[in-house]
């Protein structure tokens, strides 16, 4: 399936469920194999990753007119939050970083999003959020 295209490296591989939450693992590639597939497994070795917990995610205000204030608390104390703005056709919007602050994550964004719905995924470490937010005029 893969031939001979990987040999080394790290494979990061993220699933977010129907509620908007996820979670992102990271494999690294066994050097001494090729990635092949055999009885519906793969030859990876998971890299061990220190458990990432999200522990208060809030977007307020909501409903709001594209300027709200995005809070985070997270046991992750160095590694800065990815934030994604989605749009409900499934397209990326605006996404940047914001700078985490020993564990706390709190930036006010200001978008000029056409009215509707939208989604906010904040990424940290191994933990995923999405909340929705309502944009109106």
């Amino acid at each position: 399936m893969f031939g001979n295209l990987f040999k080394s490296g790290s494979l990061r591989v993220e699933a977010i469920g129907n509620c908007g939450t996820g979670i992102a693992k990271t494999f690294a590639l066994n050097g001494t194999t090729v990635l092949t597939k055999t009885n519906q497994e793969f030859e990876l070795e998971e890299i061990e990753e220190a458990k990432t917990e999200i522990i208060k995610f809030e977007v307020y205000p909501n409903p709001n007119q594209g300027n709200f204030t995005l809070n985070l608390v997270s046991n992750e104390k160095g590694a800065s939050a990815k934030v994604t703005i989605i749009n409900m056709m499934g397209q990326v919007v605006s996404e940047f970083n914001v700078e985490n602050n020993n564990g706390v994550v709190q930036t006010n964004i200001n978008q000029s999003l056409p009215e509707g719905l939208y989604f906010v995924r904040v990424s940290i470490g191994s933990e995923l959020k999405t909340v929705k937010i309502l944009v109106t005029k």
